[in-house]
């Protein structure tokens, strides 16, 4: 293959490997998402009806123990199936009413909430706003799952060590051009791991900032950074979660894959480049003192048998 960053040597088949994954992890996201919208949807007048008489009974006592009334003071139960649709929608979007599995009804799945969903199995994020609902759906998570982390994990892997070979090189070029001399390998992989770590805070404080100033009403900084950080490290609790049902979706996830998780793993990569650094440091130094001290135990000796070899000889002479 054509070297890509010529400059950086042997970072090119790397380069290719982490484009050739990521294609091949878009694809599988992409499959998902369809397979998903299928069986989700699959008989939609029997899964809205469902949806709808659980809703009923689940969701106006909801309303009632939350207190909400409505303008007309007539109760919540008294609403007709859309408009109790109508009004679950509005508070789920508001973040006010967190749906579960039975609440993710047919009408939620499209493309790119399936998309969404897709992307939360292979990153292991599972934030839990949406969930199959169907038997068939369930069983093709089970088969669907594995070979998406299989994927990512791969991915996120080759990636994150190309930019550790960059950052150390970028570093040597420094140093070479600042004419210092050759820094220890510990030094080298402490500053990429700072690196690494301001990349990874920088990312997240201008992503949470994005997210305050696209919503500074319901989604406070502390908040979208909370929402960031649980994201990232794919703990993803799911009391808060962003809802796409367009192409924004597929922005947000490829942000998230290409930037987010991958220096998430660039921080774990640089943190065991250290520890295997000073692991070796260690090793050396041992080594080092070990050689000293049989060094000096053998000229210990060899200083204890001359002083032999000299009585030996003065006793002769007395004799």
């Amino acid at each position: 293959m054509a070297p890509i960053f010529g400059f950086f040597g042997k970072v090119d088949t790397k380069v290719w490997y982490s484009l050739i994954l990521l294609i091949l992890l878009i694809a599988h996201i992409c499959v998902g998402a369809h397979v998903f919208k299928v069986l989700e949807t699959g008989d939609k007048a029997k899964n809205r009806t469902e949806d709808l008489i659980w809703q009923k009974g689940f969701f106006t006592h909801w309303l009632t123990e939350k207190g909400f009334k409505r303008p007309d003071n007539k109760t919540y139960d008294r609403l007709t199936h859309d408009e109790l649709h109508v009004v679950m929608k509005n508070l789920y979007y508001m973040r006010c009413f967190k749906t579960d599995n039975k609440a993710t009804d047919a009408s939620m799945w499209n493309f790119w909430t399936s998309f969404d969903f897709t992307s939360t199995i292979v990153s292991t994020i599972g934030y839990g706003g949406m969930a199959p609902r169907t038997q068939t759906g369930k069983l093709f998570v089970i088969v669907y799952t594995i070979p998406g982390m299989l994927l990512m994990m791969s991915y996120l892997n080759i990636f994150s060590t190309c930019i550790l070979i960059v950052l150390r090189k970028i570093i040597k070029m420094i140093r070479k051009l600042s004419n210092l001399n050759r820094m220890p390998d510990v030094v080298e992989q402490a500053i990429v791991l700072w690196v690494s770590l301001m990349f990874l805070c920088t990312y997240l404080l201008v992503m949470a900032t994005l997210m305050h100033m696209q919503n500074p009403d319901n989604d406070s900084f502390p908040q979208s950074l909370y929402f960031y950080v649980i994201t990232m490290t794919t703990v993803g609790f799911g009391d808060i979660t962003l809802i796409d049902h367009t192409y924004l979706a597929l922005i947000r996830i490829l942000f998230v894959f290409c930037i987010g998780l991958v220096l998430v793993s660039l921080v774990f990569n640089a943190i065991r480049e250290l520890a295997a650094a000073y692991q070796r440091r260690l090793v050396e130094v041992s080594q080092r003192i070990a050689m000293k001290t049989l060094a000096v135990a053998k000229q210990h000796r060899l200083h204890h048998n001359n002083a032999i070899d000299n009585g030996e000889e003065k006793l002769m002479g007395v004799d």
